[in-house]
C-alpha cells in the first residue's frame, strides 16, 4: 500500500481498534490531519499526572502516545508499521 492512498476517512476508522505499541497495550483514541498522526492512549494501569493549566499537578490520566503516519520522505514509519494496522486500511 502506497503512503498516497492512505486516506484519512480510512485513518479514521481505526478509532477504537487497540494495538500493540513497543510492548503497551494502547487504544487508538484519535487522528491529526497533520501528519497525519495518530494519538493512542495506553490501556495498561500506566498513568502519567496532567498538570492543569498553570502547570500544577492535577489528576491522574493514561498516558497518551502520538505516532505519525507518514516521515518526513512520505513513506509510512516504522512506528506505524509495527502497530499492524496497515491490513485495515485495504479496500
Amino acid at each position: 500500500m502506497s503512503p498516497d492512498s492512505i486516506a484519512m476517512t480510512s485513518l479514521r476508522r481505526l478509532i477504537g481498534y487497540q494495538v500493540q505499541h513497543q510492548g503497551i497495550p494502547c487504544q487508538i483514541v484519535e487522528v491529526l490531519e497533520e501528519g497525519p498522526v495518530l494519538v493512542l492512549q495506553e490501556i495498561a494501569c500506566n498513568r502519567v499526572i496532567q498538570p492543569d493549566q498553570f502547570g500544577k499537578a492535577r489528576r491522574w490520566v493514561p498516558q497518551i502516545l502520538e505516532i505519525r503516519v507518514r516521515g518526513s520522505s512520505g513513506q509510512l514509519t516504522p512506528g506505524f508499521l509495527d502497530l499492524g494496522v496497515v491490513q485495515f486500511l485495504l479496500p
